[in-house]
């Protein structure tokens, strides 16, 4: 009874870790580019849900001596809509993410609604909605308290708060 008990909550534990892995091939980020994030010492969050027509525009780690001023950036566009989304991951020297019209004023969010990420927890994605202007984002959310970058964050332009939700919902630890 005991052993049944013992075994069964162990195949919990390795189901868990492995839904909250991806080899990254969904991310469509480029297969040297993994393999060089592989190589790291670090670990990185990719989406495993890109919207369709969505191509990855750049994908680039920056690496540090000091490993708290490392950090990641993938970002990606529609290129017949030019609607994209951007997720970063950082550990140090955050700003406060904020809307940014396209004639540069900042505008407070029209509503949120949450996620729910099997990396960063319950998770506000906060939107702005006004005539044709459609942005969506996420504040920094800890993602890992046992290395470098420690936080990530999803914004977009163009695109529905729904999608980045789902965009988020999506994220896994590179494998």
């Amino acid at each position: 009874m005991i052993r049944a008990l013992l075994t069964s909550l162990l195949f919990a534990v390795v189901m868990l870790a492995s839904a909250q892995t991806t080899n990254g091939v969904a991310s469509k980020v480029p297969k040297t580019e993994l393999s060089k994030l592989r190589k790291s010492k670090y670990r990185v969050v990719v989406p495993t849900y890109v919207p369709a027509g969505f191509t990855k525009v750049n994908a680039n780690f920056e690496y540090d001596k000091e490993p708290a001023l490392s950090l990641w950036i993938v970002r990606y566009q529609n290129p017949k809509t030019k609607a994209s989304f951007t997720l970063q991951m950082a550990s140090d020297g955050l700003g406060d993410p904020f809307f940014d019209l396209p004639n540069g004023d900042t505008v407070d969010p029209t509503g949120s609604i949450f996620a729910k990420s099997p990396i960063m927890g319950r998770v506000e994605v906060m939107y702005y909605k006004k005539g044709k202007v459609k942005m969506a984002m996420s504040t920094w959310y800890d993602a890992s308290k046992k290395t470098y970058p420690r936080y990530a964050m999803v914004m977009s332009d163009g695109m529905e708060a729904s999608e980045v939700k789902r965009i988020i919902e999506s994220l896994r630890w590179l494998k």
